[in-house]
Parts: C-alpha cells; sequence; structure tokens
C-alpha cells in the first residue's frame, strides 16, 4: 500500500514546500533544545517521502532517514537531491533498524501517524526499544 502511495502523498499536504519548512519549524528547535547542540544527528525512523528528513538537513542537521517502503525511499533520494541535500536514506521497518548505518544518532524522530500504523501494542513496543538503541547515551 505504502509504495503505491508514494508518487502522489505530497498531495496530502496543501503545499508541500511549506509543510517542509513549517515543521522543519517546530521540530528543528525542540531537538536542537533537547540535544543541547547543532547539528544533531537525527535518525528520521519513519521518513516516508522525506518531509521531516528534508526540513532538518536544510536546517543544518545531519539527518539519516529510513522508511518501510521502498518507493517512498526512493522518492526521499530524489526530492533530497533536488535540493543538494545529502541525506542516506534505506529502506527498513521501524520495528528493527538495527541495519539502519550511521547510529547512534542523538535523536530520533517518528513523525505524523507511524506509530499508528502498527496494528498490535507489541509491534509499538518493538518500534520503540528498536528506535532507543539507535540512539548515543544522552539521546532522544
Amino acid at each position: 500500500m505504502y509504495d503505491d502511495l508514494a508518487a502522489h502523498y505530497h498531495l496530502i499536504f496543501e503545499n508541500w514546500d511549506a509543510s517542509i519548512a513549517r515543521q522543519a519549524g517546530v521540530l528543528g528547535p525542540l531537538i536542537e533544545a533537547a540535544c543541547g547542540k547543532s547539528p544533531v544527528r537525527i535518525l528520521d525512523a519513519a521518513c516516508g517521502i522525506g518531509t521531516q528528513a528534508i526540513g532538518l538537513a536544510m536546517r543544518g542537521h545531519a539527518v539519516t532517514g529510513s522508511d518501510l517502503s521502498d518507493a517512498a525511499v526512493a522518492r526521499a533520494r530524489v526530492e533530497a537531491a533536488a535540493r543538494n541535500l545529502a541525506i542516506p536514506f534505506y529502506a527498513a521497518d521501524l520495528r528493527d533498524l538495527s541495519g539502519v548505518p550511521g547510529g547512534p544518532f542523538d535523536a530520533v524522530v517518528i513523525a505524523d501517524n507511524a506509530f499508528a500504523h502498527l496494528l498490535y501494542e507489541d509491534d509499538v513496543r518493538q518500534a520503540a526499544a528498536s528506535a532507543a538503541r539507535q540512539l548515543d547515551t544522552d539521546g532522544v
């Protein structure tokens, strides 16, 4: 299902570029304050087509993105490249992020409705634990 949405996902936003900037304007300062530094090493663990990853990278952070959907990851790569951003993107299940290189990270972001797509309590626990394992000692 997610692969089929990737080409059109930006259409859920009135203006996707404005949403990228708006979300980075909210998430960026929160992450920066929590981590106490900038740039921050961030894993966007449900990056979709790159909405948060792109915005956070545009703020100067070192962002890595992962998503379950191969098509979404491919689209995120294209969108990041179109903005001259060097963001590595990987296909990975939120419940097992062990194959995502680049860690440990200062912060892991799981935005939008990614957790709501996990149907069982055990899946949510697995995803939270997997994200926590990607964090540096003082990570958020």
